[in-house]
C-alpha cells in the first residue's frame, strides 16, 4: 500500500508499481461486482441470480427460479420475513408458494339439497385482489362442467379488506331428483388468474311417497254340506290418514291345514274392501296373509298394517 501511494503521489513509473497498480484494481472490481450481484449480505434479490422460487408481487414481478430458499407466510410491502433456517431474510414483494398469489383462501365450500334444489355455499377468510367467482356443475367428477352463472358472481369484500365473507347460491335448474351432482367453485382477481375449488357433491331425494297399510281383515266360513266349505276374507286397503284406497292391487296366500297353499290377487274397489274367497274340504286352521300392495303414486308399509295375518278354524 505504501508503494501504490508512493508511486501515485510521485507520478513515477516503475514495473513494481504497475504490477500492483493492476492488482489492486482487478481485486476492486471482484469485489465490486460480487457485492453488487449479492446485495446487502444475507439478503437474497430476487431476479438477481438468487435461488429463490417466488412470486414477486411489488413492482410487478416474475417467478424467480431454484427452490432452495423457503418462507413461511406471506410477505408484503414493508415487511421482511425470515426464510426457514434464519440464514437469509427476503425483501418485501415475495408470496409463499411458489406458485403466485392466491386471490382468495377459502374456509369451506359445501352443497346441500333444498327442497327441489340444491344450495351451494362457501366462505372465504380473506380475499387478495378477487374479482368475482363462477360456479360449475356436472354429473360426473370428470366433467363435463357446465358453468351455472351467467355473469361473475361479485366479491363482497372491498379492496384492501383484510377479511373475508360468506356466499350462497341457489342452483334450481335442470335438476333431476336421485341424480349426484358435482360442483365447483372459480374465483377469478383482477389479473384474469383463475383458482378451481372442489368438487363438493349432492343429491335431491326422490320424492316421499305416501304409504299404504292393511287396515282390517275379516274371515269367515259356510258349511255348503257334504263336507264342503266355502271361505272368505275381506281386507281393506288405507293411506296415511286411514283414508279407504281404491284401486290398489293385493296380493294374498293362503295357507292350508295340510300346509299347501295358494296364492290369490285382487283389487280394492271404491269402497275399498277387496274380498278373497276359497272353496275346500279341509278342515282345521286356515290363513291368509297379505304378501303385497301395489298403488301408483304410494308405497306399501307391511310395519305400519294393523295385521297382515289371519286364521280361521273350520268348523
Amino acid at each position: 500500500m505504501r508503494l501504490s501511494n508512493h508511486f501515485l503521489r510521485s507520478g513515477r513509473r516503475t514495473d513494481n508499481g504497475k504490477r500492483i497498480l493492476r492488482l489492486g484494481l482487478m481485486a476492486a472490481l471482484v469485489l465490486g461486482a460480487l457485492a453488487a450481484a449479492r446485495g446487502p449480505l444475507g439478503q437474497a434479490l430476487a431476479q438477481a441470480g438468487a435461488a429463490v422460487d417466488w412470486w414477486v408481487v411489488a413492482g410487478g414481478g416474475a417467478p424467480s427460479t431454484g427452490g432452495t430458499v423457503t418462507v413461511n407466510d406471506t410477505l408484503g410491502q414493508p415487511i421482511i420475513g425470515p426464510s426457514s433456517g434464519g440464514t437469509v431474510s427476503l425483501a418485501a414483494g415475495y408470496w409463499y408458494p411458489g406458485s403466485g398469489p392466491t386471490a382468495v383462501s377459502l374456509l369451506s365450500f359445501a352443497a346441500v339439497p333444498r327442497d327441489a334444489a340444491i344450495l351451494l355455499t362457501w366462505e372465504t377468510a380473506n380475499e387478495v385482489d378477487n374479482l368475482g367467482f363462477s360456479l360449475y356443475r356436472a354429473e360426473s367428477p370428470a366433467g363435463p362442467l357446465a358453468r351455472l352463472n351467467n355473469e361473475l358472481i361479485p366479491t363482497l369484500v372491498p379492496s384492501g379488506s383484510p377479511f373475508g365473507a360468506v356466499y350462497e347460491w341457489l342452483d334450481e335448474v335442470g335438476l333431476v331428483p336421485g341424480q349426484l351432482y358435482y360442483y365447483w367453485l372459480e374465483d377469478v382477481d383482477i389479473y384474469g388468474h383463475t383458482t378451481l375449488h372442489g368438487p363438493v357433491e349432492a343429491t335431491i331425494p326422490l320424492p316421499q311417497l305416501p304409504a299404504l297399510h292393511v287396515r282390517l281383515i275379516r274371515m269367515e266360513y259356510q258349511d255348503l254340506g257334504g263336507a264342503n266349505y266355502a271361505l272368505q276374507a275381506a281386507l281393506s286397503i288405507v293411506d296415511p290418514d286411514n283414508a279407504i284406497v281404491p284401486k290398489a292391487r293385493v296380493a294374498v296366500q293362503w295357507t292350508l291345514p295340510d300346509g299347501t297353499t295358494r296364492d290369490g290377487q285382487g283389487m280394492t274397489p271404491a269402497k275399498g274392501t277387496v274380498a278373497f274367497k276359497l272353496q275346500t274340504r279341509l278342515v282345521g286352521t286356515f290363513q291368509l296373509c297379505v304378501t303385497g300392495v301395489v298403488r301408483d303414486g304410494y308405497t306399501y308399509d307391511p310395519l305400519q298394517n294393523v295385521e297382515t295375518c289371519h286364521s280361521l278354524a273350520v268348523p
